[in-house]
């Protein structure tokens, strides 16, 4: 399967902590029967115009050629344009189901898939969790909390993302960058094969309208959904990160000047 997480950022004003940012981040493995892994699928998709983002685990092929398209017709404008995240929700639920009636279930793996979905609406952001047990797509709302923490773990990489974790689960102090470090560290040590390769994330922010997607740079060389690139010429668009999400100049790979460490 995989590991997919999702978290919350929050700041701090006069007025306590608000949600700043929300993140989703996966490895980047498939893998097969007898074990065949393969490092650099695609488990990320979000929308080029809207505050819309997906990650999933489970059936590669449905979840693949459900979200790629889904996420097309999101940014032609007219799929889930200015509605509440309630409404947003339920189209997609109904679109899943849609899709799920069309497709070869009897070749699949889609009652082990999981599908978590983040928006934004009014500055106030949403997630949402999708599964599919016997075929039918259930839909539940995800907590969202005032304070930096995750939103879920999701597949065969949760127990040892949860023992990562479990000596701060209690905490309301932590920041982000914590966070993306106990989610990267998980996939660098796992010893579970199915749970491999480079982290990709992508993230909303709370002023900001469409998602941005985050590079990752480890051991001197970027990466992007995986896939080795040359940091300096991909789209400005591209934050890159270490594994404690600390900012990266994508011309030096170094952590950027006056970045904080």
């Amino acid at each position: 399967m995989t590991l997919i997480v999702g978290w919350i950022a929050c700041d701090s004003n006069r007025n306590g902590q608000k949600p700043s940012a929300m993140y989703f981040g996966s490895d980047s493995r498939f893998t097969w029967n007898k074990g065949h892994a393969y490092n650099l699928g695609r488990k990320i998709f979000s929308a080029k115009k809207y505050p819309e983002m997906f990650a999933f685990c489970g059936d590669v092929s449905f979840a693949t050629v459900v979200l790629s398209p889904l996420t097309e017709l999101i940014d032609n404008g007219s799929f889930l344009e200015n509605m509440p995240p309630d409404v947003k929700c339920q189209k997609i639920q109904n679109h899943f189901q849609s899709c799920i009636d069309g497709y070869n279930t009897a070749l699949s793996r889609i009652s082990n898939t999981v599908v978590i979905y983040g928006t934004k609406y009014n500055h106030r952001f949403a997630a949402y969790r999708y599964m599919f047990p016997n075929n039918v797509c259930q839909c539940e709302q995800l907590q969202i909390n005032d304070y930096s923490s995750f939103i879920t773990i999701e597949g065969s990489g949760k127990k040892e993302m949860n023992n990562q974790f479990r000596c701060v689960d209690i905490r309301t102090d932590l920041y982000s960058r914590e966070i993306c470090h106990y989610f990267a560290s998980t996939i660098d040590t796992s010893a579970d094969s199915t749970v491999g390769g480079i982290p990709q994330i992508v993230g909303i922010y709370r002023g900001i309208d469409i998602p941005r997607t985050f590079g990752f740079v480890k051991d001197g060389k970027a990466y992007l959904y995986g896939v080795e690139v040359d940091a300096k010429s991909c789209s400005e668009d591209v934050e890159w990160r270490n594994i404690d999400f600390e900012r990266i100049n994508p011309s030096t790979l170094q952590l950027m000047e006056g970045a904080q460490a």
